[in-house]
């Protein structure tokens, strides 16, 4: 069994860096990323 990166599995599933779908992938994780920090945000303002 080999144990390999976070990026070859990337890489091998979604295509390397510069392909089509990898960048769609790498573009919906920023946006989903971005929208739980505002939630998080939010949630620890209303809080206060």
């Amino acid at each position: 069994m080999s144990i390999k990166t976070w990026s070859e599995v990337k890489d091998e599933v979604f295509g390397p860096i510069g392909d089509e779908q990898r960048d769609e992938v790498e573009r919906e994780v920023a946006i989903f990323k971005e929208r739980l920090l505002k939630r998080k945000a939010k949630e620890e303002n209303s809080i206060e």
